[in-house]
């Protein structure tokens, strides 16, 4: 009888830690070691390691191009193709780190402007095969045969 009370306890304590383990909410990146980068000679901080491996790395974001500094409140760091930053308030949560909206950035109290003009479209010649009636051409290669 006590053999049994005894398998029950420890059949309880392991389903104990698979439930907390279960509920733990996910490794923050804080948690992760930074990673140099001789590339750039800077380091991608701590609180980004984990969503920069996770969103590609530098094929995707590219090598870090600063250090983590705090801009808005918020802790953040520039790579060569995006813009992370730390969300305190989703720490825990898989937005915790997020790209910033660089376009939005970049046009911020300049939305009543038009828009930039298109280019006007190129003229085909003898030495660029097109359509004429689209008014575009195709250049075929680096550069031109002699």
């Amino acid at each position: 009888m006590r053999a049994v009370n005894a398998l029950h306890r420890l059949g309880a304590a392991v389903l104990l830690v698979v439930t907390l383990l279960t509920l733990m909410p996910p490794a923050r990146a804080g948690a992760v070691a930074p990673l140099y980068s001789p590339q750039t000679g800077h380091t991608v901080g701590p609180h980004f390691t984990l969503a920069w491996r996770e969103r590609g790395g530098v094929a995707i974001l590219g090598y870090p191009l600063s250090e983590e500094f705090e801009e808005g409140g918020r802790t953040t760091q520039y790579f060569e193709r995006a813009v992370l930053q730390t969300f305190p308030e989703y720490v825990g949560t898989p937005y915790y780190v997020q790209g910033i909206q660089l376009g939005r950035e970049l046009i911020s109290g300049r939305e009543a402007e038009a828009p930039s003009p298109s280019p006007p479209p190129t003229a085909p010649s003898s030495r660029r095969p097109g359509t004429p009636s689209a008014g575009r051409s195709v250049i075929i290669g680096w550069r031109e045969a002699a």
